[in-house]
């Protein structure tokens, strides 16, 4: 079974499935962690649908996502993930798949949610399907085994919007509050994060039960890796719509931020900060993250340009703060270039508010590095406007 996986993954980071790969889930709110250009490629090349998966065919494979004529629940977990990679043809098999979250073995259960959360489904009756057998009465987010939990904590993140009326459970001491799993509070603080995002689809606000389950979590939350995600889903989600619960959530925030004891999630605290009211985006929230441009902590300093590039223009009284960034291409360090890197990125979300930098950005057009070379142009560009948001 081993095997079997080690190709579905080397399979699944080729190719993909049914035909599109579902759009990244936080979309443009999502704080630029990997710039795009040279070091971090914008996608796989062309990939074509294999007429065999470890020498078998698509009928074969779908023959075994049938309980009544394969009983090996391995078989049929792999079916369930094999069967998309084969791409348009695949589709008519899709109701085998749903079929098969109600599946007497857990692990073909959990394989069938991962594979029909990821997907994308245009069947308005098998999306039906699927939400109701993960979130509807009787679901599977009521399951209370740990395994189940957090497989349908980061099923929900994927769907998003649609498993609004899972916040509740999401938000409770099976999710969010359990204090069996740090694991499982990290995935249900990313899950209310995108499953409580305001939906222009349906003209649907940003969920006030979301806001506030993740504000009383991060007062409490012990495991750093929590309160990253606590602090991620918040920025996600922006400002709550009744101005009590901003109010409220503006103090937890600046109460957080004197009592945060990690650098770096203390940056992302101010930039949650900003988010909610433009008054916020002053020197006082913004000298905390110029001033850690200059650590001589690595971490911290990426931490602090990855926050100048999230927030783009917005940060333009502090664009001149990047300048060490950009010097710190000329050490030959490979920290150093990865940290010019990272500062050009920033530089070019900031546009013509960072025209300052613009002697800095030229001089890196002819560097060495061919990425830190490319990603100057890039700058340059949009500093000139040539390329438009």
């Amino acid at each position: 079974m081993r095997c079997v996986l080690v190709l579905l993954g080397v399979i699944l980071g080729a190719g993909k499935l049914w035909t599109q790969p579902p759009s990244a889930v936080g979309g443009a709110n999502q704080p630029p962690m990997n710039p795009p250009g040279p070091m971090n490629p914008m996608g796989p090349s062309r990939w074509e649908p294999p007429k065999q998966i470890l020498g078998e065919s698509l009928d074969k494979w779908i023959d075994r996502l049938d309980i009544r004529t394969c009983k090996d629940p391995g078989f049929r977990a792999a079916a369930a993930q094999f069967v998309p990679l084969f791409g348009e043809s695949a589709k008519r098999a899709l109701p085998k798949i749903v079929d098969r979250l109600n599946d007497p073995d857990l692990n073909v259960r959990m394989a069938a949610l991962v594979v029909l959360t990821t997907i994308p489904i245009d069947d308005p009756t098998q999306q039906k399907r699927i939400l109701d057998r993960l979130i509807g009465s009787g679901g599977l987010i009521y399951s209370d085994q740990l395994l189940v939990n957090l497989q349908v904590a980061l099923a929900c993140s994927r769907l998003g919007p649609v498993c609004a009326s899972a916040i509740p459970v999401l938000s409770g001491e099976r999710y969010l509050r359990n204090s069996r799993s740090y694991e499982l509070r990290r995935a249900s603080a990313e899950a209310l994060g995108q499953v409580g995002r305001s939906d222009p689809k349906t003209n649907t606000p940003v969920n006030r039960q979301a806001i506030i389950a993740l504000m009383n979590a991060l007062k409490e939350e012990s495991a750093l890796m929590v309160r990253i995600e606590i602090v991620q889903s918040l920025i996600f989600l922006g400002p709550p719509d009744d101005e009590q619960d901003l109010a409220a959530e503006i103090r937890i925030l600046e109460q957080r931020t004197q009592s945060e004891p990690d650098p770096v999630l203390k940056l992302w605290l101010y930039v949650s900060l900003m988010r909610l009211r433009p008054n916020l985006i002053n020197e006082k929230n913004l000298t905390p993250l110029s001033t850690a441009l200059s650590s001589s902590d690595h971490r911290v300093r990426i931490g602090a340009v990855q926050c100048f590039a999230f927030m783009g223009p917005d940060a333009k009284s502090k664009a001149g703060a990047l300048k060490v960034g950009l010097e710190a291409a000329h050490t030959g360090k490979d920290e150093d270039k990865e940290f010019a890197y990272q500062t050009l990125f920033a530089v070019a979300r900031m546009g013509k508010e960072a025209s300052v930098l613009r002697p800095q950005v030229q001089a890196l057009l002819t560097h060495p590095e061919a990425a830190i070379k490319e990603m100057a142009k890039y700058a340059l560009d949009r500093i000139d406007g040539k390329i438009k948001d």
